[in-house]
């Protein structure tokens, strides 16, 4: 399940220069049973069949898909499907979708939407087949709650970078990492915290599984949710890489920890005055109450030069763990 994504308008249009992993990935992809041929485009319902599965209720929407609960009609297994909200294989939000699909099988990990399928419609638009996930996004929380007690956000973030260090082993950089998507499973054993949305996930790493995400970026090109967004992504900068993502983890520390997020803008115009020259107010001065370790961890992740961030997520999760509940 993907919520639908609010970030106040300062997330920019991601006009990214990749090469077009989607064509050869539509040929490879299963082909649904036969069904009528829709496009988002064109409402769909409960009850509707589309790619061999029943629609029950429309989950959310995010910046370039719409989540659909849905259950097979053969097996009746209940699912997540994600449509693509403008349909056509070749223009940059397949690319980008398809993309997300691949990312997220590449790296398995039980803290990662766990994607199942990957079908085609009759009129070529994708469609993504997930696990179907019952909770909350971390936003929704944060949106009620303002805060997060440092043991259980330990243990939270503790499951992502889990995830992001197989990811990162994978050379994937997920480059939008935010409340929005982070999504606070409801399981037996308590809460699992999982990453969705890998749909401007970047390649690092030449060769493996990751490299059929076909995931490059142009210099100048801005991607990720300007709030949470690292300064080398800020500028556009061609060799972001893993510490991007580090910084974002710092800064969903720095906002479920203290209340505010680090950075606080109006406009695109705000964002690149604290970030490239004012700063994040430190965090010692929005919650001092916390443990000098934390205070300490989250000053460095948000370091504007990426040498003075912590070199690994695992380093960050190490950390965490010292604080996380049992």
């Amino acid at each position: 399940m993907e919520p639908e994504s609010k970030d106040e308008n300062l997330s920019p249009d991601d006009d990214d220069d990749e090469e077009d992993a989607g064509d050869s990935l539509l040929r490879n992809v299963a082909r649904a049973p036969p069904v009528q041929p829709r496009r988002v485009g064109v409402p769909l319902s409960p009850g509707d069949v589309v790619a061999g599965h029943v629609l029950r209720r429309r989950l959310g929407e995010g910046g370039m898909g719409v989540v659909w609960e849905a259950e097979h009609v053969a097996t009746g297994r209940p699912v997540a499907l994600k449509f693509l909200k403008r349909a056509g294989p070749q223009d940059d939000m397949a690319r980008r979708f398809l993309r997300e699909a691949r990312a997220a099988r590449a790296v398995a990990h039980s803290s990662i939407v766990a994607i199942h399928d990957l079908l085609e419609l009759e009129d070529g638009s994708p469609v993504i087949v997930m696990e179907l996930l019952q909770g909350e996004t971390l936003a929704a929380r944060l949106a009620r709650e303002r805060t997060v007690p440092l043991p259980e956000l330990a243990r939270m973030l503790g499951d992502v970078c889990g995830a992001l260090e197989c990811a990162h082993a994978l050379g994937i950089v997920h480059r939008d990492l935010k409340p929005e998507n982070i999504f606070l499973a409801s399981s037996a054993p308590g809460i699992t915290a999982k990453v969705l949305d890998f749909g401007i996930a970047k390649l690092t790493s030449p060769e493996g599984d990751a490299a059929r995400t076909g995931a490059t970026t142009a210099a100048g090109a801005i991607v990720g949710s300007l709030l949470y967004i690292s300064p080398e992504q800020l500028l556009g900068e061609k060799d972001v890489d893993h510490r991007a993502d580090i910084w974002a983890i710092g800064a969903i520390l720095y906002e479920a920890l203290s209340g505010t997020r680090p950075i606080v803008a109006k406009t695109v115009g705000d964002v690149y005055k604290v970030v490239l020259g004012d700063g994040v107010v430190p965090i010692a001065e929005r919650a001092p109450q916390l443990p000098l370790p934390i205070l300490d961890l989250v000053t460095r992740m948000l370091s504007r030069e990426r040498g003075r961030r912590p070199d690994q997520v695992s380093e960050v999760r190490l950390v965490l763990s010292e604080y996380a509940a049992r």
